[in-house]
């Protein structure tokens, strides 16, 4: 009998140092949300509240943009966030948009059959060619 090798079990992730920048957008009606860093379950939190925020605020914007070309990664906890933003943008007569989604963000939402819960859904590669740069020189794609 062979002994067998202990289980490395990794170390617990520390909170995700998640960065939300609001700018008005070129468009009077139209807010856009910059998300930098992993949009993760530890990260949701903050998320959420900042887009309470957003949807709560008396403000002519009939659409809300989030920008997630800085957002690398999407789990579980970051996209059930992105779609009670989405129900709550509907409900008040507003569209929600996702754009510069990564691949894997974008396939979480496809996998998960949500993709019809945003007005659109815009990929980093799409995002990219409108500008003209490439999406591996697009910031936070390495």
């Amino acid at each position: 009998m062979h002994p067998v090798p202990p289980i490395a079990i990794p170390e617990p992730r520390e909170a995700s140092a998640l960065q939300l920048q609001v700018r008005q957008s070129s468009a009077p009606d139209e807010v856009a949300l910059t998300v930098i860093g992993e949009l993760d379950r530890s990260a949701a939190p903050a998320l959420a509240a900042r887009l309470d925020q957003l949807l709560d605020a008396d403000t002519a914007a009939t659409t809300l943009s989030i920008d997630l070309t800085r957002a690398p990664f999407l789990d579980a906890g970051g996209l059930a966030v992105l779609l009670s933003a989405a129900e709550r943008a509907t409900a008040s007569g507003r569209a929600l948009r996702l754009t510069g989604c990564h691949r894997l963000a974008l396939r979480v939402i496809r996998v998960t059959g949500v993709s019809d819960a945003f007005a659109e859904v815009v990929t980093l590669e799409r995002e990219c060619s409108r500008s003209g740069r490439s999406p591996k020189g697009a910031p936070g794609t390495g």
